[in-house]
């Protein structure tokens, strides 16, 4: 992600961050809005498909935030250049909160095909998690492990060049 300023670099995350969570809540709605009275899946098939997209959106939430996000931070930690470092910490951090709407979709498409209340739970749940994850200064400064000096430039728009 090009910037010119960290100004501007934290505004198109954010702006970013707020279409994808615009998604996920377009994606219940969505659900609500063309959900039949009548369930496609109903009976005891209710919980197997809530064990399935339980299972597939917790392990995808898993494997992003615990084994690729911090991998992948972890790389960038090494960059010297403060501009370099935000330029690539942009990637993983949008790929970590694509992955929280994906699970909120999955739910939304679990309350579509059943009709029932149960699916909504953890999708609020996850969306609580999308806005823990939620790219601000500090998250970056605290993940990138800054020095002092780009710490200061980064939480008060010092100027990168």
């Amino acid at each position: 992600m090009k910037f010119l300023s960290i100004r501007e670099y934290f505004y198109r995350l954010s702006n970013r961050a707020t279409v994808l969570v615009t998604f996920a809540v377009a994606g219940i709605g969505a659900a609500e809005f063309l959900r039949d009275l009548q369930p496609i899946v109903e009976g005891d098939a209710v919980m197997f498909v809530f064990g399935v997209i339980t299972a597939l959106a917790l392990s995808e939430l898993t494997l992003v935030n615990a084994w690729y996000v911090p991998q992948q931070i972890r790389v960038i930690r090494r960059e010297f250049s403060l501009g370099l470092k935000l330029e690539r910490y942009a990637q993983p951090v949008f790929f970590r909160l694509v992955i929280c709407v994906s699970a909120v979709m999955w739910y939304a498409v679990g309350y579509y095909l059943t009709g029932h209340l149960v699916f909504i739970l953890p999708a609020t749940a996850v969306l609580l998690l999308f806005f823990f994850l939620w790219p601000t200064r500090a998250r970056a400064c605290r993940e990138l492990e800054l020095k002092p000096d780009q710490r200061q430039m980064v939480l008060h728009d010092l100027d990168l060049r």
